[in-house]
């Protein structure tokens, strides 16, 4: 539901749903579809991003469960704002930030810059680990999850969620095992191009959306 008091505008009952299996191809092109000519960052696409993005998270396993939740439940409140009744201040991040920020809502219970947070940071995750995953010529990624955690999700977690998450990183699939899982019958040189792809275009929204924040001083809300 929408913040109570919030000022109403019409709704296209735009549906957000994701494809069936994961598609690294699927991901790069919504993050890119994410991206507008005039520097905004399009919520719609964002959300079925991440719907699709979320998948990669069941590929790894029990450990990211937690992180895999999370996801389903913030782009379903992200959702429920864009098909809200003031769901035209949620059409893009730049939109709801005004939107907001002007309505002093967003500290408040239920706030989209709060929720979009939350994903924008496993957003650097995802992009700091597929890359070392791509590059790596050791079958064993448990040191790279660690150091890709640590460096972004990590920086958000509590000591006991990063200690469960230092020891749990020893039961992810090898290299071989995850990358048999992306390739979709494609050769691994293919598999790995797409991965920088994914990489390229997972960077740029992070980037653009992390200057937004930054530029209304939300980098850091609770």
């Amino acid at each position: 539901m929408p913040p109570s008091g919030a000022e109403q505008c019409p709704n296209d009952g735009q549906a957000l749903a994701a494809k069936e299996g994961f598609d690294l191809r699927e991901v790069s092109r919504l993050f890119r579809l994410c991206r507008e000519q005039d520097g905004g960052i399009q919520l719609a696409s964002y959300i079925l991003a991440f719907q699709e993005l979320n998948k990669f998270f069941l590929l790894l396993g029990r450990i990211f469960y937690f992180v895999s939740k999370e996801i389903m439940d913030k782009t379903r409140t992200l959702s429920e704002h864009l098909s809200s009744e003031v769901g035209c201040h949620y059409v893009s991040v730049q939109s709801m930030l005004q939107y907001e920020v002007g309505a002093g809502l967003v500290r408040t219970y239920y706030s989209g810059c709060t929720t979009l947070l939350r994903l924008h940071r496993a957003l650097q995750f995802v992009a700091s680990f597929i890359e070392a995953i791509r590059m790596s010529d050791s079958d064993q990624i448990a040191p790279l999850a660690r150091k890709a955690y640590d460096d972004t999700l990590g920086r958000y977690h509590g000591w006991l969620i990063r200690k469960a998450v230092h020891l749990a990183v020893y039961t992810l699939p090898t290299r071989k095992q995850l990358m048999s899982h992306l390739s979709d019958r494609m050769a691994e040189t293919e598999t790995e191009q797409i991965m920088r792809e994914v990489v390229v275009e997972c960077t740029a929204v992070f980037e653009r959306v992390d200057q937004l924040y930054l530029e209304k001083q939300l980098l850091d809300i609770p």
